[in-house]
């Protein structure tokens, strides 16, 4: 089946390390083939990474800089058109691990992710986004995994974004929209401290704009693990 599972990688160190590890949990745990994994890499990642990716089996994908050129690199490796084509592409952070089968976690014509840890940002913040990006509508709405208040239903932890192949043109279109828009209209974020989420505040704006329905995934498949968090379960991813 044509099902992908692909990072970003930067050119720092810790994020070689990071997608060494992630790659190998999939291979070694998630029953997954080198050949399903695509490695997007920013242009000035360094050679020798490159080789140890090849070696694996991997694939390597180029994409330039996106947006703020950070966070929202993550949007710049859906211009893949492979994945136009498959039946699913599971979007990892590259500091994730899995340690089990996630197959299962792809859900027709829904995007399947976990919610956000924390009301972040704050959901009168998220309303004042939506009213000056022009909607008539605000998201449903749903209490935050590991702590008190409500965010939007789709407001969901960027680690992990399962997307189906049919939804990969028009989510990259409208990501792609929403995150220049944030980034123009950027002190509303900047005076609140959340400069930093224009690529998941634009994933929420996107799914809203496209009415596309939400799977929310149980806190095991994005575990927090840098939480304290009692009686939780045993991670998967």
């Amino acid at each position: 089946m044509k099902r992908y599972y692909s990072c970003v990688v930067d050119s720092q160190p810790i994020f070689y390390f990071q997608a060494w590890n992630l790659i190998n949990s999939l291979i070694s745990r998630a029953n997954v083939h080198a050949s399903q994994i695509y490695v997007n890499c920013t242009t000035d990642v360094e050679q020798f990474f490159l080789d140890e990716i090849e070696k694996l089996g991997c694939n390597i994908h180029r994409i330039e800089r996106f947006g703020d050129g950070r966070y929202c690199n993550k949007i710049a490796q859906l211009d893949n058109e492979v994945f136009r084509d498959s039946e699913c592409v599971f979007l990892l952070d590259a500091d994730m691990v899995v340690l089990g089968e996630i197959q299962n976690l792809y859900v027709p014509s829904k995007i399947c992710g976990k919610i956000v840890d924390f009301p972040n940002p704050e959901i009168g913040l998220l309303k004042e986004i939506y009213d000056l990006a022009g909607f008539n509508t605000y998201p449903k709405t749903c209490p935050v995994d590991c702590a008190e208040g409500d965010t939007f239903y789709n407001n969901l932890n960027g680690g992990l974004y399962v997307v189906p192949g049919d939804l990969v043109k028009p989510l990259t279109e409208k990501w792609r929209k929403w995150a220049l828009f944030l980034l123009s209209n950027i002190k509303i974020l900047e005076d609140a401290g959340k400069q930093d989420h224009v690529d998941q505040i634009s994933f929420s704006m996107a799914t809203h704009d496209l009415n596309i329905e939400i799977f929310n995934l149980p806190r095991k498949y994005n575990y927090p693990v840098h939480l304290s968090i009692r009686n939780s379960g045993h991670p998967v991813v």
